[in-house]
């Protein structure tokens, strides 16, 4: 897990402070290229950092981020402060600031959509691998009742949630997911935060749940390679992987990765980088 003693940082268009991390192979290994990998909603950059380090050893650069309202970068509580665009420009403020073109990228869940957004937005992109993507949440939900129930009131669990640890151990200022094991393992590490992060998982929660990048799609045509658990309890892969293959302009290929579930990064991190490994 990063510390903010070896992060950088940008100050995004809304003057939140953002923080990131650059990673390299050995100083004796010249890099095969960067990757920036962005995590999934209410996930900061250890729920990604399984799957970084196999990277690295791979012989790649990473640039890695804790996105708007997560660990380390600033969690404003306002609902606009998560639009797409924002997430988008913090993108777009890390690759100017390192001077990177031509990534490629590796996003989970959500993260799928900003990057699509500052890809159409700059083309700046050699190919995206998209782990749990979806183009809009509620689409893809494998149950709309069930999406709708969590968005209103399953979610503020959180809160509860994180008032049973308090008590049991008290709050950890920087959760760390990467030791994770199981879904309820990963339920608890996330909401092991201050309450402010809480309220800043339920407020981008659902403002996120608003976001559509079909149209970003259409008019990208960088390759897009979709990675899902074929058990994914949060997007189902049939209802959005043949529609991110009709709308995008660019080549998109599919791989399932049997009794997966929607946290591969983290708990099949070698599996996915296999698979990556076709297409890079």
């Amino acid at each position: 897990m990063k510390t903010k003693i070896n992060a950088k940082r940008i100050v995004s268009e809304d003057n939140l402070n953002i923080y990131y991390w650059i990673n390299s192979p050995s100083k004796f290994e010249k890099s095969r290229g960067f990757f920036f990998l962005h995590p999934a909603s209410s996930m900061n950059h250890s729920s990604l950092e399984k799957l970084e380090n196999k990277l690295i050893d791979d012989g790649f650069s990473t640039i890695i981020l804790d996105p708007r309202g997560v660990g380390l970068s600033d969690k404003p509580f306002m609902s606009s402060d998560y639009n797409l665009e924002l997430f988008s420009s913090d993108i777009r403020k890390v690759l100017e600031q390192e001077g990177v073109e031509k990534p490629m990228y590796f996003t989970h869940s959500m993260g799928f959509m900003p990057v699509v957004d500052y890809v159409y937005k700059t083309n700046n992109a050699e190919q995206i691998f998209g782990s749990g993507s979806s183009h809009k949440f509620k689409e893809s939900s494998p149950n709309r009742l069930l999406f709708w129930l969590f968005d209103k009131y399953i979610r503020k669990f959180e809160v509860v949630m994180q008032s049973s640890i308090k008590k049991r151990k008290g709050i950890s200022q920087y959760n760390d997911l990467s030791n994770a094991t199981t879904e309820i393992d990963l339920y608890e590490a996330i909401c092991d935060v201050p309450e402010e992060e809480i309220e800043a998982h339920i407020v981008s929660g659902r403002k996120i749940n608003t976001w559509g990048i079909s149209y970003q799609l259409s008019e990208i045509n960088i390759p897009i390679h979709l990675i899902y658990g074929n058990k994914d309890e949060m997007v189902r892969y049939k209802k959005t992987a043949p529609h991110i293959k009709d709308v995008s302009g660019g080549i998109v290929t599919l791989d399932l990765v049997a009794g997966g579930k929607h946290a591969l990064p983290l708990f099949q991190p070698k599996k996915v980088v296999e698979i990556m490994q076709k297409y890079i």
